[in-house]
């Protein structure tokens, strides 16, 4: 099943907004060039190395000089093996004004996610809540050697508190859109 966070409009941006990926065992569609000149303009990653082992026991291991920044229009990317730090606004009950940090300069607005490989075999997905309302959040997930992001659950974190999300093969990327703050009486459990 296709990733669907919001309408189609959502969609058409994730494609627009990473142009070079095509996944990350496959070549790239852009030329090195082009991405080199988009990255003028947005905070690219830069020397991201990945080494997961596969379910039939070998290792994919690759550095990338360069993927689209971890911050995108559509939400927060987040590589195996990588740390996110990101600071937010709240308006309302949303989350905006995303941005990327390297440090936790200010805690009380910024979300911590981390994706790391588990023993070998699985994956573990740990986010952070540092707001006083409980935070969700639609998220996709791409599997090494898939092209694609496909739909996964996702479960509300409290305020002031962590959520740990764990799959039983190597995931190479999870994609974190539509954070939201819920109001204390919601329930939404752990669905998109």
């Amino acid at each position: 099943m296709m990733f669907r966070l919001l309408p189609a409009v959502l969609a058409t941006a994730l494609v627009l907004a990473l142009p070079a990926w095509a996944g990350p065992d496959q070549p790239s569609r852009v030329e090195p060039e082009e991405l080199e000149k988009a990255c003028l303009k947005m905070a690219c990653r830069r020397d991201v190395h990945v080494e997961l082992q596969r379910d039939d026991g070998s290792v994919f291991k690759k550095t990338y000089a360069l993927l689209p920044p971890a911050v995108q229009p559509f939400g927060v990317s987040v590589i195996a093996g990588q740390t996110v730090h990101i600071e937010a606004e709240v308006e309302g009950d949303r989350l905006t004004k995303l941005t990327a940090v390297d440090k936790i300069a200010a805690p009380a607005k910024t979300i911590t996610a981390s994706l790391e490989q588990v023993d070998g075999k699985g994956m573990m997905l740990v986010v952070t809540n540092p707001f006083s309302k409980t935070l969700k959040f639609n998220m996709g997930m791409m599997s090494l050697g898939s092209e694609r992001l496909l739909k996964t659950s996702s479960c509300p974190i409290v305020p002031g508190g962590k959520i740990y999300e764990m799959w039983p093969s190597p995931i190479f990327q999870i994609v974190l859109a539509n954070a939201r703050l819920l109001e204390p009486d919601a329930n939404p459990g752990c669905v998109n």
